[in-house]
């Protein structure tokens, strides 16, 4: 959504806002990322509608493990792509206001600036981790599932790893994520610069 409504707006001088590459290194990887979850989902939810057919959801995890490994570059890029995001809100009035639109679509109690939502990115990994760790914990030992979740949660870690260590504060964002994901709360408990002390 963001994208189509960078794309379509132009600025007082009947010029893009943001040139398509900007807008491109800004979002980097995040199309395919977009792709991915969707193609999870869409396995997930036909599994749970078909569920007495295959009662199986971690081979959804395990075959995609190439794919997952663009969280890795995501991070790697992440640092250049809010630099480049806020310059190019300094510089373009008119892109600072579309993000400032995008950012207060949702009520008021779940806002969160532009950059929170690029970072939630990055927190979906550790989050299939711990859903896939819950799952695990649900299948008894002499389940056909249970091998292959215990290969799915290695290797959803070994990813929440490599992304962890791409980050500066890897260690003190997983510890944010595991206390939010334990407490369950409304509100929100992820924000940018905040850490466990």
């Amino acid at each position: 959504d963001f994208q189509k409504d960078v794309g379509s707006a132009v600025g007082d001088d009947g010029q893009p806002v943001l040139d398509d590459e900007r807008l491109r290194e800004i979002l980097n990887e995040l199309p395919d990322i977009y792709m991915l979850h969707s193609k999870i989902l869409t396995e997930l939810e036909s599994r749970i509608r078909h569920w007495e057919d295959s009662q199986r959801i971690a081979d959804i995890f395990l075959s995609r493990k190439a794919e997952f490994l663009v969280f890795t570059t995501y991070i790697g890029h992440y640092d250049r792509s809010m630099g480049l995001l806020e310059d190019s809100c300094r510089a373009s009035p008119a892109f600072a206001a579309i993000v400032q639109k995008f950012e207060e679509q949702k009520p008021a109690e779940e806002r969160v600036s532009f950059k929170h939502q690029l970072l939630q990115v990055i927190v979906r990994v550790a989050q299939y981790r711990l859903l896939l760790i819950d799952y695990l914990n649900n299948l008894s030992p002499d389940s056909k599932e249970y091998e292959d979740t215990q290969a799915a949660v290695a290797m959803m870690s070994d990813i929440a790893d490599q992304v962890n260590d791409s980050l500066k504060h890897g260690e003190n964002l997983l510890r944010l994520i595991n206390i939010a994901y334990s407490v369950r709360s409304p509100r929100d408990l992820l924000h940018p610069g905040r850490v466990w002390l």
